[in-house]
């Protein structure tokens, strides 16, 4: 009921010049993936992946490297 309460007061509070909040244009991920997808088109919705995969690789590659590195010199034999 805690973390409840605080969010029903932000729903029902109302701004300094006396009106609402906008509502939400969409009510969950899925309405939202949807409404973006047929109104946008799919290809919106992967727009980020390319700049997201050149973070992710070598940062990964790094890792593992450095997991392998660790192994061979403390001697710890691959599960």
């Amino acid at each position: 009921a805690g973390a409840i309460a605080p969010e029903l007061g932000n729903m029902a509070r109302v701004s300094a010049d006396g009106t609402q909040k906008p509502k939400p244009p969409y009510s969950n991920m899925v309405s939202g993936l949807y409404t973006v997808g047929k109104t946008e088109g799919l290809h919106v919705l992967f727009r980020g992946l390319g700049p997201a995969c050149f973070e992710k690789v070598p940062s990964t590659a790094i890792g593992y490297y450095i997991y392998e590195l660790m192994k061979r010199l403390l001697r710890v034999a691959s599960v």
